[in-house]
């Protein structure tokens, strides 16, 4: 199961000026691609996917110096969670055509940010390394200090207010709560758009 460690930084820790940067910077490369994305579902009527074809988001953003500004799975990760709130618009809108009673108003496609605003800059465990007690962000000589030892999953900037939120997401094994007798084995799917 996943577990996650959180860490409030506020503007007088060491950390905040790296968390708001990598945050600006995920807010623009987040505004440039919804922009491709938009220009093309307005004018063209179909869908720019992240990655698949020779005109994808992703061969499109590769040079441009919103997507250099960032490591390079950071900025992937960026077009990835563009790409699912992008599906989720299409979805909602299918469920508003069979059933409208169930929203407010027609679904509409996700925004650009503000123009001063900033946006979560994502770390796979790739990037980020835990060694002696720390998590080393990728290109930098900064670190966190964490109370983690099992396998790192991901690491999360998230801006919240005037301060920001590091999530630092884990693999936690839990002894006995596995089964081996299929008898003893029950789950719950509560599906991703119940839990939303």
């Amino acid at each position: 199961m996943y577990r996650t460690e959180i860490h409030f930084i506020k503007k007088k820790h060491r950390l905040f000026k790296y968390c708001d940067d990598m945050c600006f910077k995920a807010k623009n490369l987040y505004n440039h691609a919804n922009f491709l994305i938009r220009q093309q579902f307005f004018y063209l009527e179909t869908f720019l996917p992240y990655d698949g074809k020779e005109y994808s988001l992703y061969f499109q953003v590769k040079k441009h110096e919103t997507y250099k500004a960032l490591p390079a799975q950071t900025a992937e990760g960026i077009l990835k969670k563009l790409e699912d709130n992008w599906h989720a618009f299409f979805e909602a809108t299918k469920e508003w055509k069979a059933d409208p009673s169930r929203f407010h108003g027609m679904p509409r496609p996700p925004k650009y940010k503000e123009n001063n605003g900033r946006f979560t800059a994502f770390f796979t465990n790739q990037q980020c390394i835990v060694k002696e007690g720390c998590i080393r962000f990728p290109k930098t000589s900064l670190y966190i200090e964490t109370r983690i030892a099992e396998p790192l999953h991901e690491v999360r900037i998230v801006p919240e207010g005037n301060r920001y939120k590091i999530e630092i997401v884990h693999e936690h094994l839990v002894p006995g709560l596995v089964s081996t007798k299929p008898s003893n084995i029950a789950s719950i799917d509560l599906g991703l758009n119940n839990l939303v």
